[in-house]
């Protein structure tokens, strides 16, 4: 079984064992970036988040990591203006005060959590690597109930009104009742009977179609399934093994509005565009990475990342390129962020955060944090988050010039 987890644990491993570079930073007159700190957010300074040396941290760090520092590889959360969520390995979840630079509250779990959450305005889900689901309260912190599901979670969390959706590494998703965390119904992959070189141990995350009867959700196996929504039952499967190091099919796939299209990144495959009817390929693009394209359905585009270090901008419809960014020494891009009608922004694996233009191409800010940044930026009300390597959270403020 292959899945995203361990192509993750290889970029933390070769960043840990890189020597640093000098800080480097760059914007140009269209954009200007800068860093805060606590009030009065003037002071360029970052905020480290508490490392974890208890027992549970660091066997798994001793079994899977090779002794790389602890990090996260999920985005921050933004809950309103001011306060973000804030998961890592080795660690937890944290309610985050980004305009005072403090923590609001925090919630341990044993091995920490690898697994994008969900939330609404009272609670957020949380599915740990110690194979719990965890419903808590926002205001206060406190757990409401927890759920045991056969694996840890390594993709994220799905919410609807009366369910939530989670996936576990073991090629399972679960469908949980919100109110009581009893699972109503769980589908799982057959075991693989071939063998392979690589035992990744990623999942995805779940996605609901705009009437909320079918779900979208791929897998290590290399197969991507639509299932119904209240049953679990399979509408249709595809599978999209293929050669090379990886079969996933598991990178979190992205839902056209109109539920039409499914944007889906296969490592060291393609990008490709799905029927959601049928599951047909549309149309592909090569050279997928391990990160989701970015949609832009106002302007009929979308922007995603390749696995040999470029960033692509390309025609929903059709798939036909407008513009490629060579990053090179940078590494590989992830998610991209719109901060603004005419920017993105990105991570990369080898350097830190970047600000680029959507008409062009032009990366109009940069600012190295250090090789081995694996989480994709999160953007809210002018504010940029990314987390870089040993927990570093750095806090940006984006001003667009007219």
């Amino acid at each position: 079984m292959k899945s995203l987890f361990a192509l993750l644990l290889s970029f933390v491993f070769l960043s840990y064992c890189t020597s640093l570079r000098a800080p480097e930073s760059t914007q140009s007159g269209k954009v200007s970036v800068e860093k805060l700190t606590s009030v009065p957010l003037t002071e360029k300074v970052n905020f480290r988040l508490k490392e974890k040396f208890s027992d549970s941290p660091w066997e798994w760090r001793g079994r899977n990591t090779l002794g790389a520092p602890s990090q996260s590889y999920v985005p921050a959360r933004f809950v309103n203006d001011k306060d973000a969520l804030i998961v890592t390995l080795g660690g937890g979840v944290t309610l985050f005060d980004t305009w005072l630079g403090s923590k609001i509250w925090e919630v341990e779990v044993p091995i920490g959590v690898g697994s994008q959450v969900a939330f609404d305005k009272k609670y957020v889900f949380v599915a740990g690597m110690d194979r719990k689901l965890r419903k808590i309260e926002i205001s206060s912190g406190s757990i409401v109930w927890e759920a045991q599901i056969s694996a840890e979670s390594t993709g994220g969390i799905l919410l609807t009104k009366g369910l939530v959706y989670v996936t576990a590494s073991d090629n399972s998703l679960w469908a949980i009742d919100v109110l009581n965390g009893k699972a109503l119904w769980t589908y799982k992959r057959p075991n693989s009977q071939k063998a392979v070189l690589w035992s990744l141990r990623g999942s995805s995350i779940p996605k609901l179609s705009p009437d909320g009867k079918t779900l979208y959700v791929g897998f290590a196996d290399g197969y991507f399934v639509s299932l119904n929504s209240m049953s679990g039952d399979t509408v249709w499967e595809k599978n999209y093994e293929r050669p090379g190091r990886f079969v996933d099919a598991d990178v979190e796939p992205v839902l056209s509005r109109d539920g039409r299209s499914l944007y889906l990144a296969l490592v060291d495959g393609d990008l490709i565009r799905i029927d959601t009817s049928n599951g047909n390929t549309v149309w592909k693009l090569p050279n997928a990475s391990h990160s989701a394209p970015l949609l832009d359905e106002e302007e009929g585009v979308l922007y995603y990342s390749t696995n040999d270090s470029r960033l692509v901008k390309a025609s929903l419809q059709s798939g036909s390129i407008f513009w490629v960014v060579k990053l090179e020494d940078k590494g590989v891009a992830s998610l991209p962020a719109s901060i603004s009608d005419s920017l993105i922004a990105v991570t990369t694996t080898r350097f830190g955060f970047l600000v680029i233009d959507k008409d062009n191409g032009k990366i109009h800010y940069s600012d190295y944090l250090g090789s081995g940044v694996l989480t994709p930026p999160s953007f809210h009300n002018g504010k940029v988050l990314v987390l870089s390597p040993r927990n570093d959270l750095f806090i940006y403020r984006v001003n667009i010039s007219s």
